[in-house]
């Protein structure tokens, strides 16, 4: 299957669907070596854009009918991980051409790669899960004060321990690899469901907020 996008061009303030057709489209992830390269999950499959997304092909087809997220790793490419809603998780050592299933402790909302040999995971009752041996074992790093739902966990490119973390009370931050974290801003209770860091400036965040549209940060979310 091979998917071609519009050939029209966003302007300000305006969105153009580029596919891939077939069914929500729940997340995408760059290539961090590989300009252009992009895999993306919809509707159970993985997808694959190698012109920055202009056209899509399937790389793997019915994994699974409730995946989520995906990550790769930086430092390796070939590290894969595609969380579900369930408490399954697939893991890719060979840059997506298979994938092996496993039973994680919790149901993941999203699994990170921070590139330091780790793989971090928010779970939806309210801990932070860590991996040694790249999401096939997991134990628990955190696990905050009341069960709240997670919504995405990110790390920042030029700081591996460094992650932000985004829960119903906010947006959170660790600079310790998860062990700990802090309140950055509560965001006046609206939910935190997309965290984006500037690969050339940590400070620098988007997050896509609930009902409210997108916010933009130049100090760490701290305004």
């Amino acid at each position: 299957l091979l998917v071609s996008s519009l050939g029209a061009r966003a302007g300000t303030n305006e969105w153009t669907p580029i596919g891939p057709d077939g069914g929500h489209v729940r997340a995408i992830a760059a290539h961090p070596s590989a300009p252009g390269l992009f895999f993306g999950v919809a509707a159970g499959a993985i997808y694959r854009s190698t012109d920055y997304g202009q056209t899509w092909s399937v790389v793997r087809e019915s994994l699974h009918d409730k995946l989520t997220r995906i990550a790769i790793d930086p430092s390796n490419p070939s590290i894969m991980l595609v969380t579900t809603d369930t408490n399954e998780l697939f893991r890719s050592t060979d840059g997506g051409a298979t994938f092996e299933k496993s039973i994680v402790p919790g149901r993941f909302v999203k699994a990170v790669l921070p590139g330091d040999g780790s793989a971090l995971a928010a779970s939806d009752d309210g801990r932070i899960y860590v991996s040694a041996n790249f999401g096939a074992t997991w134990q628990i790093r955190y696990v905050f004060g009341s069960p709240v739902a997670p919504y995405d966990i990110v790390a920042t490119p030029q700081n591996p321990s460094t992650l932000y973390a985004g829960y119903g009370g906010g947006l959170f931050k660790s600079t310790d690899s998860g062990t700990t974290w802090i309140l950055v801003n509560a965001l006046g209770g609206i939910e935190p469901r997309t965290i984006a860091v500037d690969p050339g400036n940590s400070a620098h965040l988007l997050i896509a907020m609930l009902g409210t549209g997108l916010l933009e940060s130049q100090d760490g979310g701290i305004s």
